[in-house]
């Protein structure tokens, strides 16, 4: 795991630009630092390394390979390098490391492009190939590791990074807003839903995309296009069967991301997915008499309505766990908002992302590098409550009103979900969006307009992203998963967990995010995914005799969350300071209504994520537009 940079110029370059981006991420990797200058100063890779396998100098990069003529900078795991190394062996290929890195530099050498389909792993990297005189960069599959581009305004240089922030030190650099993506995040909570970022000019390559370029003209000849498409064939599986194939799928995703040369921990928040991490990990580790390594790392809320002790030391005490634990607090964020923020490259839009953050941290302090996190499972196995519509949906389509009957009383008896909720539903979905615009407003469930921020400062339209108009609204469960998975919300998490990591030298290793898994649960029913009501059924029927029956059985949900409510009514005066401190650094576009809003979401004593939103976005404004990143 590690941080990368790469500078592509129809000039030559000079070697404290790419010295500058790689020293901004020294987080990344505190291990070992390289830098290659190639084609005359016209191209130039930097890497920061986390040392994970093979720890020797040996798995320095940039790397080379073979006559010297591929290069290399690399972020991320190939789980399955093993497995890969023998198959090009077979094939005639030596190595001189134990690194996934050299095994990835063959497989381009010996599959070109379409090495990527051969990994099972998380990655962003580039390679320049000299034989061929271009740059090839790629992400993986859903797009656990990040890169992003920068083009120049002058339309000669291309840089490529992990983080934003590497660009900031780059001749022509500028940091300016994107007025709508901005938009989307104080009016919708979006980031990461397209390949625009909050920085104009700034792009990322999604998940599942590559770039190729010439090394002659890297800027006009270049192209990016998607090498990965979720393929879901529909199963026919029994449930015992799928529930099986499940188990299977899920073992093996897990004993592949406990392969380290290093301390291999887990997130516990005692929910369904992490608790599932940490006692098939159990499992595996008593197998190979190794239980006594394993470690956990919670963060607890005590007393508050979103603490999980209880949960947590119920997987704790059955598997005989000795876990860490961290208690996030208000005071606590206040001190460190700005690091968090500028580690974040973005806004983010809820402290939970603050208990994450603290997660990280006890894990970094007891010498956990690399760390496996239950991401992807709510997207996959429909865990939000928000599945339940397409579900009605579903059903009402196909004409299986006794199965939406039979559905609609289980979600009213185990979620106190009115059959009103069921009508909402679908009627949301077939009625012209006017209507329902309409049945908003005469029911208040919806602001039509938020005032405690300007679009007209943003220079943004007031329009929906793409994935929250009617039309695209999903109809199945499927069509859900898809766009939590790809635009709406894991591409948000997976910043947040890859910043929050990466800020305390952490690898999170991701399990459900297999891909193998990941299609296979794609491909399975609706009803195998909510069933009687449940929640991920085939997973608690996978799970049965592995997870205790109190996690295996729970129906609320909570996560690493942090009692927001809570905190904004007792610390009502450090909050207002901070919305008047985003009205002043924002030049209008946080406005003094803001404040009013505070006051109206205290009262209400619901929780409302546009507080924080409005918070943090002044910090991040001031940060990286008033301040160019200069603390």
């Amino acid at each position: 795991m590690c941080g990368i940079a790469a500078i592509f110029s129809g000039n030559q370059e000079e070697e404290a630009q790419i010295v500058t981006m790689i020293d901004r991420i020294v987080h990344r990797g505190p291990n070992d630092s390289g830098i290659e200058r190639l084609c005359n100063g016209r191209a130039w890779l930097g890497h920061r390394r986390l040392s994970i396998l093979d720890v020797s100098s040996a798995g320095k990069q940039p790397m080379s390979y073979g006559d010297g003529k591929l290069w290399m900078t690399y972020n991320g795991e190939i789980y399955n390098y093993l497995e890969i190394r023998e198959e090009l062996i077979k094939k005639g290929y030596s190595f001189s490391t134990n690194t996934d890195s050299e095994v990835l530099l063959a497989s381009y050498d010996c599959w070109g492009r379409k090495c990527v389909e051969h990994l099972n792993g998380m990655f962003a990297f580039v390679i320049v190939d000299l034989r061929r005189s271009i740059y090839f960069a790629a992400r993986d599959r859903f797009g656990v590791k990040p890169l992003y581009y920068w083009i120049s305004p002058d339309k000669e240089r291309i840089a490529l990074a992990s983080e934003i922030k590497e660009f900031m030190s780059l001749k022509g650099w500028h940091a300016a807003v994107n007025g709508q993506r901005a938009y989307d995040f104080l009016r919708y909570g979006l980031t990461d839903d397209t390949e625009e970022t909050l920085f104009e000019g700034v792009f990322q390559v999604s998940g599942g995309y590559a770039m190729t370029g010439s090394l002659d003209n890297p800027v006009q000849k270049r192209e990016t296009y998607q090498w990965y498409k979720f393929t879901v064939e529909k199963s026919h599986l029994s449930w015992k069967e799928a529930s099986e194939q499940f188990r299977e799928l899920f073992e093996s995703s897990c004993r592949l991301r406990l392969r380290s040369d290093v301390g291999v921990g887990s997130c516990l928040s005692g929910g369904l997915d992490s608790s599932s991490i940490v006692c098939m990990v159990n499992d595996i580790l008593r197998g190979e008499g190794r239980e006594d390594s394993q470690r956990t790392v919670s963060a607890i809320a005590p007393k508050t309505i979103v603490d999980e002790s209880a949960y947590i030391q119920e997987v704790l005490s059955q598997r005989g766990l000795n876990g860490y634990f961290t208690a996030p607090s208000p005071e606590d964020l206040f001190l460190i908002e700005k690091e968090i923020t500028w580690h974040q490259d973005e806004p983010f839009s809820s402290t939970s992302i603050f208990a994450q953050w603290c997660v990280f941290q006890e894990a970094s302090r007891r010498k956990l590098t690399v760390m496996l996190d239950g991401q992807g499972a709510d997207e996959l196995l429909a865990g939000y409550h928000r599945f339940f519509a397409p579900l009605f949906v579903a059903y009402f389509r196909k004409g299986r009103l006794q199965k939406l009957i039979s559905e609609a009383k289980s979600c009213k008896e185990f979620h106190g979900y009115p059959y009103s909720f069921v009508a909402r539903g679908i009627l949301k979905t077939f009625f012209p969006e006017n209507l329902v615009d309409f049945g908003r407003r005469m029911y208040r469930q919806e602001a039509v307009r938020d005032t405690w921020f300007s679009a007209d400062a943003l220079h943004a339209k007031e329009i929906p992203p793409v994935y929250y108009r009617r039309e695209n609204r999903a109809k199945t469960v499927e069509d859900l998963s898809l766009q939590l998975l790809q635009h709406t919300n894991l591409p948000m998490l997976l910043r947040y967990e890859d910043r929050n990591s990466m800020a305390h030298s952490i690898e999170s290793r991701l399990p459900f995010l297999d891909y193998r898994l990941a299609e296979f649960i794609l491909s399975l029913p609706d009803e195998y995914k909510i069933r009687d009501g449940w929640t991920k059924a085939v997973m608690r029927e996978a799970m049965t005799g592995i997870l205790p029956e109190k996690i295996r059985t729970r129906m609320d949900k909570i996560g690493f969350e942090t009692p927001e409510e809570v905190w904004l009514k007792k610390n009502r005066d450090s909050f207002r300071k901070r919305i008047a401190f985003a009205v002043e650094a924002t030049n209008g576009i946080i406005t003094e209504s803001a404040v009013r809003h505070l006051d109206e979401v205290i009262h209400k004593n619901k929780r409302d994520f546009s507080v924080w939103r409005m918070v943090n976005f002044g910090i991040w404004y001031d940060l990286f537009i008033n301040k160019q990143g200069r603390a």
